[in-house]
């Protein structure tokens, strides 16, 4: 069963239980601690396609439009995108770092 956590804005924890392929432990780590994956999901979530088909392997090459789709449906907007949001999101030490300068900021 997968722990259910909350945003600060309300919205529900990725669904980590539908993300296609064998990636989702790298996935969960960027998403809530900040540490930064493979290359390819690096890739992935810097919206490099070039270099995200580039650095599949067999598997993920066929998987890429369902890793694309889950990210876009269920990761934080700015955990990915773009090269400055990863920068960013890794600065933060993802949502994890995120929560906890909230709750330090707030006291």
């Amino acid at each position: 069963m997968l722990e259910i956590r909350t945003y600060p804005e309300g919205k529900i924890m990725p669904n980590y239980g539908t993300y296609p392929g064998e990636t989702v432990d790298g996935t969960k780590r960027w998403i809530e601690d900040g540490i930064l994956p493979g290359d390819f999901l690096q890739a992935v979530i810097r919206n490099d396609l070039t270099e995200a088909c580039a650095r599949a392997d067999q598997y993920n090459i066929i998987l890429l439009p369902e890793i694309v789709a889950w990210w876009y449906g269920e990761a934080p907007a700015a955990s990915w995108g773009s090269p400055g949001r990863v920068k960013e999101w890794k600065k933060f030490g993802g949502q994890n770092g995120i929560d906890r300068e909230g709750t330090e900021s707030s006291r």
